[in-house]
């Protein structure tokens, strides 16, 4: 590698870790709003987007231990913005659900999310398409590379 690639690299890198700062300050900023977490209305996404989720599914989706996430989880019950819920058919089965409250609050949240975000529609489509597409192939590379170990 060459030094010009490697400087390329670092601030490609560096770049990343800057944007996801600043990504998780916006977040932060508006769950704060609604009394919530960055990581609580992240869980409150997911199970608007996939009601009846299974934790382990969820901690996939959401890039967390399953630890890490029944922590959440439990917070989350606890303030009546989910509930639990054991299958009908196998009783060993635990899915998560939103209450109504966890709704109301994921939709304001979102609201203000989307809000604060708009600054990205500036973006043109054609440029934000070629982003994705690019960010997309660099995680492929680097989970082809983490797998490879």
């Amino acid at each position: 590698m060459s030094l010009e690639q490697g400087n390329q690299l670092h601030e490609l890198v560096h770049g990343f870790r800057e944007l996801k700062r600043t990504f998780h300050q916006v977040v932060s900023k508006q769950a704060e709003k609604m009394g919530i977490t960055d990581i609580q209305f992240y869980v409150l996404v997911e199970l608007r987007k996939q009601p009846e989720i299974s934790m382990s599914d969820l901690a996939v989706h959401l890039h967390l231990g399953n630890s890490t996430l029944s922590g959440i989880i439990d917070r989350m019950e606890k303030a009546g913005h989910v509930e639990r819920k054991r299958s009908d058919v196998d009783r060993r089965s635990v899915t998560l659900h939103l209450t109504d409250e966890g709704r109301e609050i994921e939709k304001a949240t979102n609201l203000l999310y989307r809000k604060a975000m708009s600054r990205l529609n500036e973006i043109p489509s054609e440029d934000m398409t070629h982003l994705i597409r690019t960010f997309r192939s660099i995680i492929n590379l680097l989970e082809t590379e983490k797998e490879g170990e």
